[in-house]
């Protein structure tokens, strides 16, 4: 089951507000956003998913390092990888046309990581523009 991503009325406010502003977030409305926010990916599943705008705009800022996200882990990412690995590699080659390559010698965990980490920073950037100088609580 994919997390759910509840937000206050300010930021439904603010939300409305950057999209009447004609942000550049390709969302047309708030029940666009909503949708979209909690239409997460399979690979996102449980403790990998995202269930809150703090947790978006923490990542936006820092990646998942800096968010202390489960991905970063190694070992929950290759137990992680070992269940979603190929939804996360099709995944990354849909949005940048390919599949990066990590540096050179890295462990399992870390390829792991590598790629997990990537996608999910991947997919908080698509809100990042309608995010902006909204409210973290």
């Amino acid at each position: 089951m994919n997390n759910r991503v509840d937000l206050t009325f300010t930021q439904c406010k603010q939300i409305t507000t950057n999209i009447e502003n004609g942000n550049d977030s390709g969302f047309e409305s708030l029940r666009e956003f909503v949708e979209a926010i909690n239409n997460q990916p399979d690979f996102m599943s449980g403790s990998m998913g995202i269930d809150s705008i703090r947790e978006i705009k923490s990542i936006l800022c820092g990646g998942c390092a800096g968010n202390a996200h489960p991905s970063v882990f190694y070992h929950e990412a290759s137990r992680h990888m070992a269940e979603h690995g190929d939804d996360v590699l099709e995944y990354i080659e849909g949005v940048y046309g390919e599949i990066p390559q990590p540096k050179k010698g890295i462990s399992w965990g870390e390829l792991s990581s590598f790629y997990l980490t990537l996608a999910i920073e991947t997919w908080c950037i698509q809100f990042g523009e309608i995010l902006d100088g909204v409210d973290w609580d």
